[in-house]
């Protein structure tokens, strides 16, 4: 007789490298370090999802910056932002 197994939790869709419209973009990775900083301690999972999702979105946003940025001219941007969906 097999062994029952524990009740599994909710299946969660695979994440995927695109922009999160529900979480905040930063200009920089290094806003993105400080807002965490602000957060710590870190007590729960949704507090942590987001900054790892604040996070994944400024990294596709900096990499594409980057793809399409004149050389030498700074980007342009707020500290922290909801991108418009």
């Amino acid at each position: 007789m097999p062994t029952p197994q524990p009740n599994p939790t909710p299946a969660q869709p695979p994440l995927r490298a695109v922009p999160m419209s529900l979480f905040p973009v930063c200009s920089s990775l290094q806003d993105v370090m400080e807002l965490a900083e602000t957060k710590l301690p870190i007590t729960n999972r949704n507090e942590l999802v987001s900054l790892l999702m604040t996070f994944q979105n400024t990294l596709l946003k900096v990499l594409e910056d980057e793809k399409t940025q004149v050389p030498g001219r700074p980007p342009v941007g707020k500290d922290c932002y909801i991108r418009p969906r």
